[in-house]
């Protein structure tokens, strides 16, 4: 068989992999010399694909800059998860110079699907009004929409948006190549098709990427801000009303409680007829204003954080990845607690301080949901076996404990099951 004319010449062609049965129609726009805001979920997924779609832009010659904003900035302008992006960060968005915008892995906010559309079209045409202000032709496609969760169902559409949905998270980016970077987000995001054929050092880096776009430390508390004497009253009567609970609670069988979300009802309405200690009872203006600074300078460490995450996943450094999944499973927070499955290891989840507590474990939205936590300050998953070999886990026992975002007058779980250790028997 004769060789190839590149291959007669002695070139080296190497060989790209594409990704099957998915269209690409950006393969077809011309993005040479343009300026490009790429914009994605805070996650690792979400990071994944900005980076992963930057880099097939750069490849068309275009100049493309990342944003990626921390889930963790409490009046959420700037942040790009669903419940903030199309509310609160787009309104406020600067997109002047650039001449596109691609959204990478941030579903629509199933709260509002309809402003959530709205709000990805007014972005659009404030990109394409900026670029008609600086005299430039109109370009037909303005705004690439990616995405691959089942919420995403467009009712309207603008002709100037292209919205590629796709099926495997391998593909939510811009261009239909397989990457490394590609891969790695979707093992992170436990993609079914990533998962089956993962390989440990694969495994290894989604761990450290899970982990390196979240905050180091734990967020601050306004109890940290209390004075000794202050401290003391809300330490009491919080504990008073976690033993008034407790008797409250023996009176009915905990595994019936459990059932049926029946417990998260209960505590609901004990909550409502006996208020819980809240920390602002027990503070000053200056023990406030000290709490709110101290919160202020951790949310902006933990978008110095996530950049650094982009920017190292961009260079494909992935020693830092393999670092901080290693630091990780050492300092990984392990309590030994009668459970109902026998005495064993409980990991210890706590989705809103999103620290290292949390390690690799992606607990979904709908649970949040699900459990109706504008009112009742824990969602308490039906406890569990985990045996989740796939990610190099150990078998143990979990409790998920999902703590409402927008709720501040409430300790971290970290804290409550380590200072009410009673407690907590008592219900398991």
């Amino acid at each position: 068989m004769s060789k190839k004319p590149l291959e007669q010449l002695g070139i080296q062609t190497e060989r790209v992999e594409r990704i099957e049965g998915i269209e690409c129609p950006e393969d077809k726009e011309n993005f040479e010399g343009q300026k490009i805001l790429v914009i994605g979920g805070p996650d690792a997924h979400g990071v994944s694909m900005a980076v992963a779609s930057t880099k097939y832009l750069e490849h068309k010659g275009a100049q493309a800059d990342i944003y990626v904003g921390s889930p963790v900035i409490r009046e959420g302008r700037g942040a790009t998860h669903p419940g903030a992006f199309y509310t609160k960060t787009i309104p406020e968005l600067n997109v002047g110079g650039y001449d596109r915008i691609v959204i990478a892995d941030i579903p629509l906010d199933f709260r509002n699907l309809i402003n959530s559309e709205k709000a990805i079209i007014q972005l659009d045409e404030k990109v394409r009004k900026d670029r008609q202000k600086r005299g430039l032709p109109a370009i037909e496609h303005s705004t690439f929409y990616l995405d691959h969760h089942s919420t995403t169902k467009f009712s309207t559409f603008s002709e100037s948006v292209i919205i590629k949905n796709v099926s495997i998270a391998e593909a939510c980016k811009l261009g239909g190549e397989k990457t490394k970077i590609a891969r790695i987000g979707a093992i992170c995001d436990r993609d079914k098709v990533a998962m089956k054929s993962a390989t440990e050092e694969e495994k290894e880096l989604a761990k450290g990427l899970d982990i390196a776009v979240r905050p180091i430390t734990e967020k601050p508390e306004l109890v940290q801000f209390l004075n000794p004497d202050s401290y003391g009253r809300y330490k009491h009567d919080l504990g008073e009303w976690m033993r008034k609970f407790e008797e409250r609670v023996k009176k009915f069988k905990p595994i019936t409680l459990i059932r049926g979300n029946k417990y998260e009802k209960f505590y609901k309405l004990y909550a409502q007829k006996y208020p819980f200690p809240v920390p602002d009872n027990y503070s000053s203006i200056q023990e406030i204003e000290k709490y709110k600074k101290a919160v202020k300078e951790w949310e902006q460490e933990a978008q110095k954080r996530l950049e650094q995450a982009v920017e190292r996943l961009k260079n494909e450094d992935w020693d830092y990845f393999r670092k901080e999944a290693k630091e990780t499973e050492r300092q990984l927070n392990k309590l030994d607690i009668p459970v109902a499955s026998g005495f064993g290891r409980v990991i210890v989840v706590d989705t809103q301080d999103l620290t290292k507590s949390f390690s690799v474990f992606k607990l979904m939205e709908q649970a949040i949901r699900n459990m109706g936590v504008d009112k009742f300050p824990y969602a308490i998953a039906i406890l569990r076996n985990v045996e989740d070999i796939k990610m190099g886990r150990p078998p143990a026992d979990l409790i998920s404990i999902i703590r409402f975002a927008e709720r501040e007058d409430i300790p971290s779980v970290k804290k409550v099951i380590t200072d009410y250790f009673l407690f907590w028997r008592g219900i398991f």
